[in-house]
C-alpha cells in the first residue's frame, strides 16, 4: 500500500535562488507584523531590495510566492525528521522534537507568523500530513498496524503542532522536558 500522504514529498519545490530567498525572507518579516492580505508587490519588493520586475521574473503572484514560501518550510521539516522513520531506539530516544522545536526557535516570528498571527492552514495541513507521513513509514517499516491508524495519526500530528503553537503563544509557561514526554507517549500508542 502506497503512503497516502506521499503528495507532501512531491509538493512543487523548485531550487531556490538568492533573489527567491530574499524574497521569501521579506515576505515572511512582513507577515510577522502585517496580515498577509494586506501585503502589495510593491512593499515586499521595497522591504527586499528588489524591483518589481525581477519579482515577477520569480513569480506570478503573492499567492505564488507564499505556496514557495510554505512548501520550502515543510521540505525542511520533512529533511529534519527523515531519520524518525527507520530510528530503530525507542521513541523517547529520539530527537526529533528536539530538532524540529531548535529549528522553530531558529524561525520563530515565521512559525509565529503561520501559527499564532495569523493561522496558515494550508501550512498546518502540510505540516500535519507531513508528520503523518513519517509517522505512517514508521509503523509500516516496523511491520505495525492499528486498527484506528488514520485517527490516531490525526491525533498525533495535530497534538504536535498544538504543542509547538502553544510553546510560541505562552513561551514562559511551558515545560520542554514535560512536552517531550506526552508526545512520546503519545506517539507510543503507535507502537
Amino acid at each position: 500500500m502506497e503512503n497516502p500522504y506521499q503528495y507532501v514529498r512531491d509538493l512543487p519545490l523548485r531550487e531556490v535562488t538568492e533573489i527567491q530567498r530574499t524574497l521569501m525572507d521579506a515576505y515572511l518579516e512582513l507577515s510577522y507584523t502585517k496580515l498577509r492580505s494586506s501585503i502589495r508587490v510593491k512593499e515586499l519588493c521595497a522591504a527586499a531590495y528588489v524591483a518589481r520586475s525581477t519579482f515577477y521574473v520569480h513569480y506570478e503572484s503573492l499567492d505564488e510566492l507564499l505556496e514557495h514560501v510554505e512548501n520550502n518550510i515543510i521540505y525542511r521539516l520533512l529533511r529534519l525528521n527523515d531519520a524518525v522513520v527507520y530510528e530503530e531506539r525507542t521513541l523517547s530516544a529520539m530527537a526529533f522534537y528536539s530538532e524540529t522545536l531548535a529549528y522553530i526557535n531558529r524561525h520563530k516570528r515565521w512559525f509565529h507568523s503561520f501559527l499564532v498571527k495569523e493561522p496558515n492552514f494550508s501550512f498546518m495541513q502540510k505540516w500535519k500530513d507531513a508528520i503523518k507521513l513519517h509517522l505512517w513509514e514508521r509503523i509500516r517499516h516496523k511491520g505495525l498496524r492499528s486498527e484506528n491508524e488514520g485517527l490516531i495519526l490525526e491525533m498525533v500530528a495535530a497534538e504536535a503542532i498544538a504543542g509547538y503553537t502553544y510553546g510560541l503563544s505562552h513561551p514562559y509557561e511551558i515545560n520542554e522536558e514535560y512536552i517531550r514526554r506526552l508526545l512520546v507517549y503519545t506517539l507510543g500508542m503507535l507502537e
